[in-house]
């Protein structure tokens, strides 16, 4: 970890002197490597409690397993050879209705922001278009009446 302090040091020394000239080299050093040192703490006790974490559910499987069921086996005349039928594969949801989204899309809905297909976002183009096309022609249709009608806007407008 002290060579992440000391390369956000550096890092923080040359960006706040870059911008603020010598002055900054010192307060960009501290804040640098404070903050570098900080993110790596995190992100090393993010690892480790990954891997506890991991850890846990392999021990919770793990018993499961130690005392496996002694396959059967039925004789049968077939033309056909036999095959063992797999296993069924747990779902690693509770709810078990829909795969979990990978960490980076739960992280961007927290701000509003969600994955679309490109057939989505060309129909949401596409109502757009449409939405300012119907306002062009009502537009449109405002100029040709007040092109007819020149008093009435001569008015209107002095009024305003």
């Amino acid at each position: 970890m002290p060579d992440t302090a000391v390369s956000g040091a550096v890092t923080g020394s040359l960006l706040n002197a870059w911008k603020r000239g010598r002055a900054g080299i010192i307060p960009g050093a501290v804040t640098g490597s404070l903050a570098c040192a900080f993110l790596q703490l995190s992100y090393n006790e993010l690892s480790v409690q990954r891997l506890k974490y991991i850890s846990r559910r392999l021990n919770k499987v793990r018993p499961a397993e130690a005392e496996p069921k002694p396959p059967v086996l039925v004789a049968q005349e077939t033309q056909a050879p036999a095959s063992i039928p797999e296993p069924p594969i747990e779902s690693q949801s509770d709810s078990g209705s829909e795969p979990r989204k990978p960490a980076w899309e739960r992280f961007i809905g927290l701000f509003g922001l969600s994955k679309i297909t490109d057939d989505q976002y060309l129909e949401r183009l596409k109502e757009e278009r449409d939405a300012y096309i119907k306002r062009i022609r009502m537009l449109e249709e405002r100029i040709e009446e007040e092109k007819k009608n020149p008093r009435d806007n001569s008015g209107s407008s002095a009024a305003s």
